[in-house]
């Protein structure tokens, strides 16, 4: 069972990670400080080996710390998931509605769109891989993006001014319209997890496989 987080657990876990690495600096000065208030001290004559040794004594309880961090981070957010999984097998309906209300209201386009007939579903799963293209290519709804690839294409090919009725500004076009990817991926994985709670409980995984259900 993975440990409950706390938030003084937190503060506790950080502030000993950051005094530990402090301490390494501190301890680095302070040798300094301490050979070079001698009178006639060559700084050659300062037990540089200590200084290092006392440093990485103290970056590696740092990473240790850190280390510990993440493995609770992680543990936890396992945890998290399981139990919303476990959540989604008691109650699927609640589940596969919520789903469908967080892609709704990240991209009612979507929304709207898959509402729509299968034929048209189809031409838009086929065209959503060409609208990530052109995003990353640089065409983007809020025009070109500078640096882009599609910027340097239009820089050396059209200059300011891009012929109306191109492919290019076709694609500049399409890429005016389209939605804010992040949003966009949030909506799609909300329906891919809608598909799959509701394919669990109505026994479509299980029919796809093969296996029937006595």
């Amino acid at each position: 069972m993975p440990p409950t987080i706390i938030m003084s657990d937190w503060s506790k876990l950080s502030g000993s990670f950051f005094s530990q690495a402090s301490y390494a600096l501190i301890e680095a000065k302070q040798q300094v400080n301490q050979a070079a208030s001698q009178k006639d001290i060559d700084l050659r004559n300062v037990d540089w080996s200590k200084v290092w040794a006392d440093i990485l004594s103290a970056l590696r309880q740092a990473g240790r710390l850190l280390a510990n961090v993440w493995g609770t981070i992680l543990s936890s957010v396992l945890s998290t998931l399981t139990n919303v999984n476990d959540w989604s097998i008691i109650h699927p309906y609640a589940a596969a509605g919520a789903l469908i209300f967080i892609s709704a209201s990240t991209n009612l386009g979507i929304f709207l769109t898959l509402l729509q007939l299968t034929g048209i579903i189809a031409v838009f799963l086929c065209l959503l891989p060409v609208r990530l293209i052109v995003w990353c290519f640089g065409l983007r709804s809020q025009g070109v993006a500078q640096g882009s690839l599609a910027s340097q294409y239009q820089s050396s090919h059209y200059g300011s001014t891009v012929p109306r009725g191109s492919g290019f500004a076709h694609l500049q076009s399409f890429g005016a319209t389209m939605w804010t990817v992040p949003l966009t991926l949030i909506s799609l994985l909300s329906y891919a997890g809608v598909a799959i709670i509701l394919g669990r409980e109505w026994g479509w995984w299980l029919q796809a496989t093969g296996i029937v259900l006595y």
